[in-house]
């Protein structure tokens, strides 16, 4: 049988057999094509004792492609065959900062669980699982550098895999898309802590500082309960975070995120991407998104909350500093801890610039939900 083939450089792969082929077999050129143009490799060298091809071929394969590799006949010495054998593979790229993020966090598990650390392949390159690094960080350090998973193991453009130390267990106890399995992760406080996602060459490509008291705040229990990215396209915030939510079993490990929210491309300053918050932990409107398209850098934003009677009830924005592109969430909940009743509102925002200037735009929206 074939257990594996992977690309290993520019022109070559290497195919692994569970028993070695028949020499003449093995060695025959035209046993082996390549794509739709059926290219036959220019060498095939056996290694019986890895038990593996190693096929060389004329032209470099070419960067982040798909490619399909038939074999006509595999048989062995003593008769066991496969005939028509055809494996998908494909060229990888090394990730840079901006490629791979991570998208969603489980440090505090239900009872026998484990924890998961999901990461998102946001670029078109196709990316080996094993090039990538995840750590931690403490006291100013780097420490305990795990590798992200086992070689072979490709990530895909636009593909969620969520990786823990025991798929089994993760299964049993949500509703899983792609995982991947490793050794060890590195280790994760349930009350806070800082994870790292680098490169093979140590490049940091993406940091999360995460804490207990991101979570939703009327969660009497947030074992169990994972962190979520809402947008992938801002940087870290911590308001770019939010628990998972009831409706998914409390975590989205391997798909898209329950509180995943595309960024809204509009031509207006300040601007809500929805008039509804529903702050329930259901997955429906369970935060206030507001986008930012600002004439300048380094602006300087606060945020009140007004009722229809022109009280303010909250200041829930207070002297945030943001990009000039940029997106601050509110999930509804007061300073004093207590829930926004349900009705409709006024969010006053007001922008400072490092000049001094300052605007302000009202935006209405209404707190829908059973409480």
């Amino acid at each position: 049988r074939v257990l594996s083939a992977v690309i290993s450089s520019d022109a070559e792969i290497i195919i692994s057999l569970s028993e070695n082929m028949l020499d003449g077999i093995a060695t025959l050129l035209t046993n082996y094509e390549l794509g739709d143009s059926r290219e036959n490799p220019i060498s095939a060298t056996v290694d019986e004792d890895e038990q593996t091809i190693t096929l060389e071929f004329a032209a470099a394969f070419l960067a982040n492609r798909t490619y399909t590799l038939s074999i006509l006949n595999v048989e062995d010495c003593i008769g066991n065959s496969e005939v028509d054998v055809s494996i998908k593979l494909v060229t990888t790229e090394a990730a840079v900062q901006g490629d791979v993020l991570i998208n969603e966090l489980l440090f505090n598990p239900k009872d026998a669980g484990v924890d998961f650390i999901e990461v998102y392949n946001k670029s078109d390159k196709f990316i080996e699982l094993s090039s990538l690094l995840l750590a931690r960080y403490d006291n100013e350090e780097r420490k305990d550098y795990k590798i992200a998973g086992g070689e072979g193991v490709i990530l895909y453009p636009q593909q969620y895999i969520a990786i823990c130390t025991d798929t089994a267990n993760t299964k049993e106890q949500y509703v899983t898309g792609n995982l991947g399995q490793v050794g060890a992760l590195p280790s994760m406080s349930n009350t806070e802590g800082v994870v790292l996602l680098l490169n093979a060459d140590n490049l940091l490509l993406d940091s999360v500082p995460y804490s207990e008291d991101q979570h939703f705040e009327l969660l009497s229990d947030v074992d169990g309960v994972s962190l979520e990215r809402i947008n992938f396209d801002i940087g870290y915030a911590e308001g770019n975070w939010h628990s998972a939510s009831t409706s998914v079993g409390y975590a989205t490990p391997g798909y898209q995120n329950s509180q995943y929210r595309k960024a809204m491309n509009t031509a207006a300053e300040m601007s809500l991407q929805s008039k509804i918050l529903s702050p329930d932990a259901d997955g429906y409107e369970d935060v206030l998104i507001v986008n930012f398209t600002l004439s300048s850098a380094q602006q300087l934003i606060n945020g009140y909350v007004y009722d229809l009677s022109g009280r303010m009830v909250d200041h829930i924005f207070n002297n945030q500093y943001v990009a000039q592109n940029a997106v601050l969430t509110w999930d509804g909940i007061k300073k004093n801890g207590t829930k926004l009743p349900v009705g409709n509102y006024i969010l006053l925002l007001q922008t400072i610039d490092l000049d001094g200037k300052s605007t302000k735009k009202k935006l209405a929206f209404s707190v829908q939900g059973i409480f």
